[in-house]
């Protein structure tokens, strides 16, 4: 950031009038060169030096910034954006560690008296040039009300750093975080510094829970889940709070001022409450892989006319279906044949969530005219349930199994492959470096399934790669074209290799021509049923 900043201000402030005046000067008195490039010299040092970037706080000594911008939140709440001496200057505050905010102000009595409050930075030094402070006005806070009166261009004084606590990479393995409305500020410092730190290393994995009054109090949600989908290694917790622990809490205080006697039976209760509903707030595992389980359908979305996703609820909102990564379940349902009798039907299907969102998942199916399932699924109204067991499969992803996955799906075959993809991807942070390269095969372009997904994701990671192929491609198509071919596999996808695996998936038509494929390429050749030491593995 210094760098980048220093080097664009050096430009565009000196160096070309610099250059400018020592062409000026060779061409109108040559002589006077030298001198020339001393002052350009002098002035290029000062500027150089005058970018860099400097640490304005002091431990001891109160400083004005002039409030610059403020974000109203909520009746009570603000982010208020404060200026710095220079567009480089930074707090130069530890991660983890607070400023201290000292006024003197005008108590109910007359008198006037220094009030002095700490506050956390919501920014961080890797932004210079400002500080953000998210505040709650009190009404019987002198700081907080203070700060809810302030007008853009008034200043506050401050100093710092202070606080015992300092985040250094790695310190421990594992956060256990526990805030209470503004609380949140140097949780939030600390998560964003562990998520900026995985480039460099950093393995720290976080779960925080975050207590609030309302749903409405939640202060930072859309920033925290952001931060929880972007990092596999971040996890943040609203309910135990909202159901059990402020109204625990208030039954404390209000028998310790009506029955103080009772507060230790007060406190047994209390501890029972918490007990019972952090562990019926633990994730739990709903697969049972002999025995069909019903899951109702909670919502239905039409992809086209004979594809849609189909999400079901699980019995809590923190129950997940325990489903390796790289496995299925099976769905069996007891249907009416063309015969007018009976039989029960199972097929296997790849879900496209995954444990890391738990409450519910979702299938995507496409319905055949003549698919016993497909047509039940299509049939299908929410709140109606299908039978399920499982895991299934094989084939169990696991990070860093192989250096390369070359993978060939055609039309809903890409769930598997989705399912994998998403995994490594999820896993960079703990250092999964798998690379992946994808040909999805398709019949027409509006055949190709999770399309913006697949893009979006190979937009994110370098280490993920799809090509698509059509069967009948339409003017201007640059993709492939026909059946999925040797040469489109050797341009594509990984040479065969001890650490590479060839991962397929698609109609049994397709699948039996990749088979024979594979071993004119140099892979040894598939097995009728996979198995996971395959180097050729068919879902």
């Amino acid at each position: 950031m210094a760098d980048a900043l220093g080097s664009k201000k050096f430009v565009d402030g000196v160096y070309i009038p610099v250059v400018l005046m020592i062409v000026g000067t060779l061409i109108v008195k040559r002589e006077w060169t030298p001198y020339t490039v001393l002052v350009a010299l002098a002035l290029g040092s000062w500027k150089f030096f005058s970018l860099k970037i400097k640490k304005v706080l002091k431990p001891d000594v109160y400083q004005e910034f002039e409030l610059k911008e403020k974000t109203i939140i909520s009746h009570n709440v603000a982010i208020y954006r404060f200026s710095l001496p220079s567009p480089t200057s930074i707090l130069g505050l530890p991660i983890g560690q607070h400023i201290s905010i000292g006024e003197v102000l005008a108590q109910p009595d007359g008198t006037y008296k220094e009030i002095v409050r700490s506050y956390t930075p919501i920014s961080g030094d890797h932004q210079p040039g400002y500080f953000d402070l998210l505040i709650k006005s009190y009404p019987t806070g002198n700081i907080s009300k203070h700060m809810a009166s302030l007008k853009v261009g008034q200043p506050i004084r401050v100093k710092g750093p202070k606080g015992a606590f300092v985040y250094t990479p790695n310190m421990v393995r594992h956060f256990g975080m526990i805030a209470g409305g503004t609380g949140i500020t140097p949780m939030l410092q600390v998560v964003r510094a562990i998520i900026r730190g995985r480039a460099a290393g950093d393995t720290t994995q976080v779960d925080l829970i975050f207590a609030n009054v309302t749903q409405q109090d939640i202060l930072l949600k859309e920033d925290l889940d952001a931060l929880a989908k972007e990092d596999s290694g971040f996890r943040v917790h609203y309910k135990f709070v909202d159901g059990v622990y402020i109204p625990v809490v208030l039954m404390i205080v209000g028998t310790l001022i009506v029955k103080r006697e009772w507060t230790p039976y007060t406190v047994l209760v209390a501890l029972a409450l918490g007990s019972w509903k952090f562990f019926s707030l633990k994730i739990k595992k709903v697969l049972k892989p002999d025995v069909y389980q019903e899951f109702e359908l909670k919502e239905k979305t039409i992809i086209s006319h004979n594809v849609a996703i189909y999400r079901f609820s699980l019995p809590s909102p923190t129950s997940i279906l325990g489903l390796p990564i790289g496995q299925h379940i099976s769905i069996g349902e007891v249907l009416a044949q063309p015969d007018g009798t009976y039989k029960e039907i199972v097929r296997s299907y790849t879900p496209i969530s995954g444990d890391h969102q738990p409450g519910y998942f979702d299938l995507l199916i496409k319905s055949y005219p003549t698919g016993n399932i497909s047509k039940h699924m299509a049939s299908l109204k929410v709140g109606q349930p299908i039978r399920i067991k499982g895991p299934k499969g094989a084939f169990v992803y696991t990070p860093n199994m192989v250096r390369h996955f070359g993978m060939i799906a055609g039309g809903t075959g890409i769930t598997p492959m989705l399912q994998v993809v998403r995994a490594i991807i999820r896993g960079r942070a703990a250092g999964d470096t798998t690379q992946i390269d994808l040909i999805f095969a398709n019949v027409t372009q509006q055949d190709i399934l999770l399309k913006e997904d697949l893009d979006a994701l190979a937009k994110e990671d370098s280490g993920f790669r799809v090509h698509y192929v059509l069967d009948k491609a339409p003017e201007g198509w640059t993709g492939g074209v026909g059946y999925v071919t040797a040469d489109m596999i050797t341009k594509w996808l990984p040479a065969a290799a001890p650490d590479v695996k060839l991962l397929l998936c698609g109609p049994p038509p397709m699948i039996s021509g990749l088979k024979k494929t594979a071993v004119t390429l140099g892979f040894e050749k598939a097995r009728p049923v996979s198995k996971l030491a395959d180097q050729v593995f068919a879902f």
